[in-house]
């Protein structure tokens, strides 16, 4: 029968959180209620999660923001009233290369200056805030920093969930703004935070403009993080119910002339006896009397077979069949929906090849055989045989192939390492390295691997694959 899954909210699934990133120095967390003291609601301090102690604080009764009032994403969020509300660190350490992000909604916007971030300290400091009357364009305002106010959002962020991040940076001499996980603004950052700093939350450096505002999560490091750590960082707080901007998770081959190549062999590969290959996979047509290749190498076929519209893995060595088995009679139709597909075998293990499509074992053993497979080969590619034959009409997200090891994918925690239990990806880490402890040869999160972030080396696009979105997105 056809294996549908429910489309979700894209969400992280297999336990990060922001602490696996190094140089993380302040974590405020609204869900984590047990980090907040409150009395009546009313807040006086908010724990910092990060270990460094960055406490914010509220020591004046009438200026404490609320807990427990409003919720984003069904969870909890500190609200700060727009009249007199804020939190704050008198000495916060900082850094003058630093990387930002706050979850928040402004319920309303007034003046231009209303702040829901601040870190003031003269004579170089900034603000994040309004930047236009009336609405809220999630502006930098600096002294001494770059441009007195730099370019902002092209649309008003007032009354929505929004994932905002700043990422300041001295050595690429470059302050850049990203809204739900996509690039908005940058402009120059030429000067040297004044440190330490005053961290406030819900104020303006003067203390004259306040925010009406809900916040949900504030990270921070101390350091410019590149782009893979800002994404792993993005996808973690979607779990706020923010909807991310489509086009950055998944790429799409379009079964005429896209697919990829290595053109030699992976970096490191080796023959051995195990496999372990998770992605999703969303079909966009089901190519009547074709199949349609996920990867090959031709030792090593992964495809989906249409003569039975089944999922189909093959691993023949050069001499024979050693192993084929399929979800036979499951099938995957080009329903619209994304599908996560998790493969694991070892031959040496009989018993060991399992066939996971959506969390369910759907696992048909059609030949198992002791053997060394024939990894090491002279091409390897995705979306299409090496020949650039049987191409892959679909969508493909969170690709991970990795030769040296097995997990057994009956053990629920198995497989909880690549998908959750509601079917959303799981954070494999930024090289994939999470599910074994080691970086796989393949891990292509976007499903696009000419900057593969595995060890095997990069791959070469014939045609030109789309971004889309991504697996909930």
């Amino acid at each position: 029968m056809p294996m549908r899954n429910e489309q979700r909210g894209f969400g992280m699934g297999g336990g990060f959180a922001p602490d696996r990133i190094a140089d993380l120095t302040l974590w405020l967390d609204a869900a984590d209620t047990a980090t907040i003291t409150q009395a009546g609601g009313m807040v006086s301090a908010w724990q910092d999660k990060s270990g460094s102690g960055n406490d914010v604080v509220q020591g004046t009764p009438g200026s404490e923001p609320i807990t427990g009032l409003n919720t984003m994403g069904g969870r909890n969020v500190i609200t700060f009233d727009g009249a007199n509300d804020f939190l704050d660190k008198v000495s916060f350490a900082g850094n003058t290369n630093m990387t930002l992000f706050i979850v928040a909604k402004v319920l309303s916007a007034g003046s231009e200056f209303e702040a829901i971030l601040t870190m003031s300290s003269s004579p170089n400091d900034f603000q994040i805030d309004a930047g236009v009357n009336g609405q809220f364009l999630a502006s930098f305002r600096s002294s001494n920093l770059g441009a007195t106010v730099m370019p902002m959002h092209a649309s008003d962020l007032t009354g929505k969930p929004s994932l905002i991040s700043y990422r300041l940076s001295a050595t690429d001499g470059a302050v850049t703004l990203r809204v739900d996980g996509v690039e908005s603004a940058s402009d120059t950052y030429n000067g040297a935070l004044t440190l330490p700093t005053r961290f406030i939350l819900g104020q303006n450096r003067a203390f004259n403009f306040p925010a009406n505002v809900d916040i949900a999560e504030v990270v921070i490091y101390n350091r410019d993080l590149p782009l893979p750590e800002i994404n792993a960082v993005e996808r973690y707080l979607l779990r706020w119910g923010i909807v991310p901007v489509a086009g950055v998770l998944a790429s799409l081959y379009d079964g005429v002339n896209d697919y990829q190549t290595r053109g030699a062999d992976l970096t490191g590969n080796a023959d051995g006896k195990k496999m372990l290959i998770s992605f999703f996979l969303r079909l966009e047509s089901p190519e009547p009397g074709a199949d349609q290749v996920i990867f090959d190498n031709v030792g090593v076929r992964v495809q989906r077979s249409d003569t039975n519209q089944f999922i189909f893995f093959v691993s023949p060595t050069v001499g024979g069949i050693d192993l084929i088995f399929s979800s036979q009679p499951t099938i995957v139709e080009a329903d619209g929906l994304w599908h996560h597909i998790l493969l694991s075998a070892d031959l040496g293990s009989p018993g060991s090849a399992h066939l996971y499509i959506d969390d369910v074992e759907t696992t048909t053993l059609i030949f198992f055989n002791n053997a060394v497979l024939k990894y090491s080969q002279p091409d390897h590619a995705i979306g299409a045989q090496t020949d650039g034959s049987d191409k892959l009409h679909g969508s493909l997200s969170e690709l991970y192939i990795n030769f040296a090891e097995h997990l057994d994918p009956t053990v629920e925690a198995n497989r909880r390492l690549f998908v959750s239990a509601s079917l959303e990806p799981a954070f494999l880490g930024l090289n994939g390295e999470l599910p074994t402890g080691a970086s796989p040869l393949i891990y292509a999160p976007n499903g696009d691997a000419t900057q593969n972030r595995g060890s095997g080396g990069d791959f070469t696009t014939t045609g030109d694959l789309d971004r889309v979105a991504g697996p909930g997105a």
